[in-house]
């Protein structure tokens, strides 16, 4: 049996309601379809926070992804993960840490 284990936060709408930056500097959604709606009645989503993947390295390979059929998730608390990519990541991350330390989460 294929086990795939991906860690993830839970993201609301973050996906669904996200826009693009047009070159004329406009802006449009990614997802049209969805810009009427509320975001607490779109479908929960996760967010792949990269902390440790398992898999079968033939099936990784033949596939090149981890999201494969048996794919499972173990959910992470998102005041205990952060994606860094840029310095305000960076110090969202550091005052997560912070509160971690002091037991606040």
């Amino acid at each position: 049996m294929l086990l795939v284990v991906m860690a993830h936060r839970c993201t609301l709408c973050e996906a669904t309601r996200r826009a693009t930056i047009l070159p004329d500097g406009g802006v449009r959604y990614s997802h049209p379809e969805y810009a009427a709606t509320r975001s607490q009645d779109l479908a929960p989503m996760v967010h792949d926070c990269g902390r440790f993947y398992m898999a079968k390295t033939e099936l990784y390979l033949s596939k090149g992804s981890f999201l494969m059929r048996g794919c499972r998730s173990l959910y992470i608390d998102p005041m205990r993960a952060q994606d860094i990519d840029t310095i305000e990541d960076w110090k969202l991350a550091e005052f997560k840490f912070r509160l971690m330390q002091e037991g606040e989460i």
